[in-house]
């Protein structure tokens, strides 16, 4: 791992640090929290350019951007990657929600 990497990588975990905080404040004090989906950085940046309050990046949009269906197709790595762009891009709370038999898979079959 290079020195770019690192400092990418760093400012990727501080930055998730904030928003998850950021998301929590939101949670908090508004009845309503709008959320939008997207599938990489540059809906991302759309989503948050139309003044909504979270990214949502879910399984079945990131695998139709890739072409293959929602079954467990793509490894959990590359959703953690599309997610990870969405995150460095914005400035507003990315939530990834991945479908469970990836977990059930990542699970049992270490």
């Amino acid at each position: 791992m290079n020195s770019k990497d690192v400092f990418y990588n760093l400012h990727l975990l501080l930055k998730i640090m904030g928003q998850s905080e950021n998301l929590a404040k939101l949670l908090d004090n508004q009845p309503i929290v709008k959320v939008c989906g997207a599938y990489d950085a540059m809906s991302a940046k759309l989503v948050e350019n139309s003044g909504f309050d979270a990214i949502w990046a879910g399984s079945f949009s990131i695998s139709a951007i890739n072409a293959v269906p929602d079954a467990s197709i793509l490894t959990m790595t590359e959703f953690f990657d599309a997610a990870s762009k969405m995150v460095y891009a914005c400035n507003i709370p990315v939530l990834l929600t991945v479908i469970q038999d990836m977990v059930d898979r990542i699970m049992y079959d270490i």
